[in-house]
């Protein structure tokens, strides 16, 4: 053996080799057996994000609550999934969802295999409603990349619309705050057709000794200062 330029792997290499790659498969398992945030088994009620995470519902929702996990309610969509005995399938292709064939979910979520689309309609096959988008499940590569892209920009629409809810939430405050303070002011202006005694007229416009008004369009009594009244009534 040998002389041909190539070398015999030891053992300990081959058993190095297969412990890495037992390792990768048992990562990947993982991403399809247990909620991505909590790490708990898989099981429903099932969400995911734009990025095509699983998550346990109820415990993303805790941590979510304890902020915990920066992830929005409205960023999560409820998954319809096929189960049976030995866990979730294709509901087309009956394929097992375990990582060995890509799944992907409709904007109805419902999950099924990636085969089984249909290039042709953007329809969901179990359903029949029109779906807006495709996202796949636990993805890689270029899929990842685009997920996660649609992800991010989501995050910074919600963001802007969290702070314009807050821009207007506090201007119904600044305006509510004005009209309470304006709500008991008393009006100066003096309604012709109510019967006031002279007393009282007397305090809203200039009149002479006999109570006859000098003035049709004489100046608010109130509104002028101390001395402007006296000077005016002593002419």
């Amino acid at each position: 053996m040998g002389c041909d330029g190539g070398s015999i792997p030891k053992r300990n290499e081959l058993i190095k080799t297969k412990k890495r790659e037992q390792t990768v498969e048992m990562q990947k398992n993982q991403e399809w057996l247990y909620c991505h945030a909590s790490k708990e088994p898989l099981q429903e009620p099932v969400c995911s994000d734009l990025v095509g995470h699983l998550y346990n519902k109820m415990a993303l929702l805790e941590l979510v609550l304890q902020k915990q996990s920066k992830l929005s309610l409205a960023q999560l969509v409820d998954l319809k999934l096929t189960k049976t005995d030995s866990g979730f399938i294709c509901p087309i292709t009956a394929k097992e969802m375990n990582g060995n064939t890509e799944f992907v979910y409709l904007s109805c979520g419902h999950v099924m295999a990636r085969m089984a689309l249909q290039s042709d309609t953007n329809e969901c096959l179990v359903c029949q409603q029109p779906s807006q988008q495709t996202i796949v499940i636990n993805p890689t590569g270029q899929d990842l990349i685009r997920q996660q892209e649609l992800f991010d920009l989501q995050t910074i629409e919600l963001k802007k619309k969290k702070k314009r809810f807050a821009a207007e939430k506090e201007s119904k405050k600044t305006k509510i705050a004005k009209s309470d303070i304006n709500m008991n002011l008393p009006k100066l202006e003096v309604n012709p057709h109510a019967k006031l005694n002279r007393n009282l007229q007397s305090l809203y416009k200039k009149r002479d000794a006999n109570g006859v008004l000098l003035a049709e369009k004489a100046p608010n009594w109130l509104s002028q200062g101390t001395m402007n009244r006296y000077a005016a009534s002593a002419q």
